[in-house]
């Protein structure tokens, strides 16, 4: 199991996408509305092939609700290896 870390700068809704490496996206791990702080979420190993995969956090903080994950709203990225 890997775990990812991130941090939230203000409250919006946050939704955490793994990649492959060519980036096609694999999973969704997470879509759900969270305040300012430290987080972290487990990457469940069991479904996905051994090799390097990313993971990018998006924030958005629209207030009319609509979901929008573009580079703007992007706030982390990172690698992990199983």
């Amino acid at each position: 199991m890997c775990r990812i870390e991130y941090e939230i700068p203000e409250a919006g809704n946050v939704t955490i996408k793994v990649v492959d490496i060519i980036g096609t996206p694999v999973r969704v791990l997470m879509s759900d509305h969270e305040k300012a702080g430290k987080y972290f979420i487990d990457l469940n190993e069991e479904s996905l092939r051994q090799g390097k995969y990313y993971y990018k956090i998006y924030l958005n903080t629209l207030k009319n609700g609509s979901v929008e994950n573009t580079d703007k709203n992007l706030i982390t990225t990172g690698q992990v290896k199983l």
